[in-house]
């Protein structure tokens, strides 16, 4: 007997899964006021991104974590058509993203399979953007081969077999004159002034992860019971070698990508798909500590369960106030209960409510995800509340993102 849809798709063909939350969650995308054809491009190369990522920790990793790790990634970029990119940049930053790992796979081949397409994008995306791309790529790659103690020789040579390459098609596009091809994929810098405002979108997309690993730091431990079955499945917890390097890789690329753009933000010049490359390995860096909580610190995933329906019950309200004729009473409990300006929101929104069908479409996905994590809290099978807590964060951004447009 075939096992339900989901099951089989999660089973037997997770990444078309993948791409399938992913293409529903990013759909605002299309909604924007712009160019349509750099619309539709950036939002199949957000795809693509996605799509590319979950393949590498795919191969790599157990199949929850990687499914985990895509799914806050998705996350991650459902809060994007806040603070949108152009064609260009996602092209850049999927070029970055593809020559990063293919330096990646190099090392992992034992220096075998020289990348040389993963070298080309790397070009590509130095072409479009500057040198440091290319910089910034190789030192990601020095810096792990120094975490795997090869010697200082064979760094040199690695790292200057690739860089040659990497680096020999951008120089001669900058010392020759421009081709009139090339003028389409200049990429617009963003000033110092408006980063902050695409860091508001990154906050927003990392926001409830933070959280839920927050909560395990602060007053909530494990059990007894939990040590015990953590001591017990020590052995079973244990890494390969191959997702210790990934694990290792996900650290380095988290932590040179934050620091490559914080310089070249003190430069006062910055393009934010510079940070791109960030998302992927800061989500596996989530999911993997994510996993870890839902097995071994059980009260976590459920108290954050909680927090998350009780936020998302509560921006539903002004929706369904209108519905219920019940605006006038909550307005006055919001005037007198809340002093940071509750009855102003709620007042706000509930003027602005439309009656289109695509509203109440969102809505009543967002309905459906509270009450799948109802469900699931009830049964308090850890790894679903926490499946669920994804599917209910992606559609209260969805929801938010409809208001937004209000």
């Amino acid at each position: 007997m075939r096992p339900p849809t989901l099951q089989y798709l999660y089973l037997q063909k997770p990444l078309t899964l993948i791409l399938i939350i992913a293409g529903l969650a990013l759909l605002p995308w299309l909604a924007i006021d712009n160019d349509i054809s750099d619309t539709i491009v950036t939002y199949f190369g957000a795809l693509a991104f996605i799509g590319y990522s979950f393949v590498f920790m795919g191969r790599r990793l157990k199949l929850p974590e990687a499914f985990t790790a895509s799914l806050v990634l998705i996350t991650t970029f459902a809060t994007q058509s806040f603070f949108f990119c152009n064609a260009v940049e996602m092209l850049y930053a999927l070029s970055l993203l593809i020559g990063i790992v293919s330096l990646f796979k190099w090392e992992e081949s034992d220096w075998k399979q020289f990348p040389w397409a993963g070298l080309l994008t790397l070009s590509l995306a130095a072409i479009i953007k500057d040198g440091f791309t290319v910089f910034l790529a190789l030192f990601i790659f020095g810096i792990y081969i120094i975490f795997l103690k090869y010697p200082v020789k064979e760094l040199i040579k690695r790292v200057f077999q690739a860089g040659i390459l990497a680096a020999i098609i951008p120089t001669a596009v900058y010392l020759l004159p421009t081709p009139d091809w090339l003028c389409f994929i200049e990429t617009p810098k963003n000033s110092a002034e408006s980063v902050p405002a695409y860091l508001y979108g990154l906050v927003l997309g990392f926001a409830p992860w933070v959280v839920y690993l927050l909560f395990s730091v602060f007053g909530i431990s494990p059990s007894a019971a939990e040590r015990r079955r953590k001591k017990e499945n020590r052995a079973v917890v244990e890494h390969t070698e191959k997702e210790r390097k990934v694990y290792l890789f996900s650290i380095i690329v988290t932590v040179c990508t934050l620091a490559g753009f914080s310089l070249l933000f003190l430069k006062k010049e910055v393009s934010n798909s510079l940070l791109f490359p960030f998302y992927p390995f800061a989500s596996l860096l989530i999911a993997r500590y994510a996993i870890f909580l839902t097995e071994y610190r059980t009260r976590v995933t459920r108290i954050f369960g909680y927090a998350l329906l009780f936020i998302s019950l509560f921006i539903s309200v002004p929706f369904l106030a209108p519905v219920f004729g019940i605006e006038q009473l909550i307005s006055d409990f919001l005037q007198n209960n809340l002093l940071w300006g509750g009855n102003e929101w709620f007042a706000i929104i509930v003027s602005h409510m439309s009656p289109a069908p695509l509203n109440w479409a969102l809505f009543s996905v967002l309905l459906f995800a509270q009450g799948t994590t109802i469900y699931q809290l009830s049964k308090k099978v850890n790894i679903k509340i926490l499946y669920s807590c994804i599917g209910l964060y992606l559609a209260l951004m969805l929801f938010l993102q409809m208001l937004s447009k209000l």
